[in-house]
């Protein structure tokens, strides 16, 4: 056996007992691929060899796979690549592979490694999830107790409004306070954050200043906390 059908055959040996997929590629298309790529991408080995590699990469990753390729091949990167692909039942799936420049046959080719890191991206989604909702209870609570004490201080409902909607302000939330009439039988517009562009319309369309807005109590409904009775 020549050298080079040992190397072939070693190769072969390999990648098919390796626990990843293997594949090579060569001019873009399959000529190679081990029973875990296999599984992985649904297609059996006689339809993966010839096919176009980048048809399995969602359209959007493509560019970018085969900038990072070519780094790789020039030694200019070292460390896996993440992008998407499709199965053939036409599910999609997250891909960690790493590629490396290799003869085979006699002619260049490209060997890669492919991992699918599908849960892995789940779970890191839903972690950076539970940590963006922990700042934002965190935000809102040093709000609240920002406001809380602010409020002790204030002199007067109209400062109280004030103190109140600059603090939701700096949560990013529009929020409009009201105030119940002597009667019990409307909410009037004490104080909002909502922007002037967004009210004019309005104003112009009802013929009465946000702040004059009047809106029927209906009974049975219970009223919101933020509701303050009385006036300034």
């Amino acid at each position: 056996m020549t050298p080079r059908k040992e190397a072939e055959e070693l190769f072969r040996t390999f990648s098919q007992s390796a626990s990843i997929g293997v594949y090579v590629i060569q001019n873009g298309r399959f000529r190679s691929a081990n029973p875990q790529f296999v599984l992985a991408t649904g297609y059996t080995e006689e339809e993966l060899i010839g096919m176009e590699s980048l048809s399995l990469v969602l359209p959007q990753y493509r560019e970018m796979v085969k900038e990072e390729t070519i780094k790789a091949l020039k030694g200019k990167r070292s460390t896996p690549v993440e992008y998407q692909v499709i199965s053939k039942s036409g599910k999609t799936m997250w891909a960690m592979e790493t590629v490396a420049s290799i003869s085979y046959r006699g002619e260049r080719a490209l060997i890669g490694s492919f991992v699918d890191i599908t849960e892995r991206k789940r779970m890191e989604d839903a972690l950076q999830s539970s940590l963006d909702k922990l700042a934002r209870n965190a935000r809102q609570l040093l709000a609240l107790s920002e406001a809380s004490h602010a409020i002790q201080r204030a002199v007067g409902l109209k400062e109280i409004y004030r103190t109140v909607l600059q603090h939701i302000s700096r949560l990013n939330y529009q929020a409009s306070l009201y105030t119940l009439t002597e009667d019990s039988r409307h909410l009037v517009i004490a104080a909002s954050t909502i922007r002037p562009s967004i009210l004019k319309p309005v104003e112009k369309l009802t013929g009465t200043t946000f702040k004059g807005f009047r809106f029927p109590v209906t009974h049975g409904v219970p009223l919101h906390p933020t509701v303050i009775r009385g006036a300034d």
